[in-house]
C-alpha cells in the first residue's frame, strides 16, 4: 500500500514529459515519499508511451495506463483513480504547471480533516505567473458560469492540482460522467452532493504558452458540459454509478471500500 499516488493524464506529451518524470523522481527520492506515480496515456499518436515505458525499469513506482483512443482528461483521471493504491490520490498535469513542492499544501489539508484539496490561483497565497489577460478572463466567465448554474463557490475549480483520499475519490469518480474539460466542477458538485469536506488552497500556477487549451472552442464545449452537469442533477443521474464504473466496482469492494458507505446528499 501507498500513502500517495500521483495521477499524470498524458496526450502527446513527449516533449514535456520526460523532464517532469524527473522532476517528479528527483522530489520523491527528496522527500523519501513512498508513493506510485501512474501516468494515464490518452490515445497519444507521439511517442508519450514509449518514453513512459522507457523509464518504468529504472522507475519501479511507475505505472503507466492507455487508452486506445482519446477520450478526454475527464476520462483519463477517472482511470488512473481507478487504479490508484494509495492513500491520498495527487492529481497534476504533464507539464507540471503548479510545481510539485505545492502537494505539501495540500496535503496538509488533508491531515487537517479535509477530503478533497484543491490548488486554486484564485485563494488566498495563490496566483498564476504569466498568465495572458484572455486566460484570466476566460477563467473569470468560467467562474461565474460555474457559482451560477452549480452553486460552486470555488474561487478555481479549473486548476489540475488536487488531492483527495482515495476513499473519496472512488466514490466521487463512479458517478463522474463528464469526460473532457468540464470534469472538473463535476468532481467538486459531487464531493459536495456526498458531503465531503473540501478545501481550497492557494498555489503557485507557472503559465505554459503551450497550453492546448483553445480559448474558444473548448470555452463553448465545457459552457454545454456545465449544463449537462445541471441536467444531470435535474434528472438525478448521479444517483447511480456511470456505466463503465461498474467494471472496477467489484475490485474496490474486494479492497474493503464500499462505493455507497458515504453519507450523501445525491438523491435530494
Amino acid at each position: 500500500m501507498y500513502s500517495l499516488s500521483i495521477v499524470i493524464p498524458a496526450f502527446n506529451e513527449e516533449l514535456r514529459l520526460e523532464a517532469t518524470l524527473n522532476k517528479i523522481d528527483a522530489f520523491l527520492k527528496a522527500e523519501d515519499w513512498n508513493a506510485e506515480l501512474i501516468v494515464v496515456d490518452d490515445g497519444s499518436i507521439d511517442r508519450t508511451a514509449q518514453l513512459v515505458m522507457r523509464h518504468m525499469p529504472e522507475k519501479p513506482y511507475l505505472r503507466l495506463l492507455q487508452n486506445h483512443i482519446n477520450r478526454g482528461k475527464g476520462f483519463s483521471i477517472r482511470r488512473g483513480v481507478e487504479a490508484a493504491l494509495g492513500e491520498v490520490i495527487l492529481l497534476t498535469d504533464a507539464d507540471l504547471s503548479v510545481p510539485l513542492k505545492e502537494a505539501h499544501k495540500l496535503l496538509e489539508a488533508i491531515k487537517a480533516g479535509a477530503e478533497i484539496a484543491i490548488g486554486s490561483r484564485g485563494a488566498q497565497a495563490g496566483g498564476c505567473v504569466s498568465a495572458p489577460w484572455h486566460r484570466r478572463l476566460c477563467s473569470a466567465g468560467f467562474r461565474m458560469l460555474v457559482h451560477s448554474v452549480l452553486g460552486l463557490r470555488f474561487e478555481d475549480t479549473q486548476c489540475g492540482f488536487k488531492a483527495i483520499k482515495r476513499k473519496a475519490a472512488r466514490l466521487i469518480f463512479s458517478r463522474q460522467r463528464i469526460e473532457r474539460w468540464g470534469f472538473d466542477p463535476e468532481v467538486l458538485m459531487l464531493a459536495d452532493r456526498f458531503c465531503f469536506v473540501a478545501k481550497e488552497i492557494g498555489v503557485e500556477v507557472i503559465h505554459d504558452d503551450r497550453s492546448r487549451l483553445n480559448i474558444v472552442s473548448d470555452s463553448f464545449r465545457m459552457f454545454c458540459e456545465v449544463l449537462k452537469i445541471r441536467y444531470h442533477l435535474l434528472f438525478g443521474v448521479y444517483n447511480h454509478p456511470t456505466p463503465s464504473y461498474e467494471i472496477v466496482s467489484t475490485a474496490a469492494a474486494v479492497a474493503g471500500e464500499s462505493l455507497d458507505s458515504a453519507p450523501s446528499k445525491v438523491a435530494a
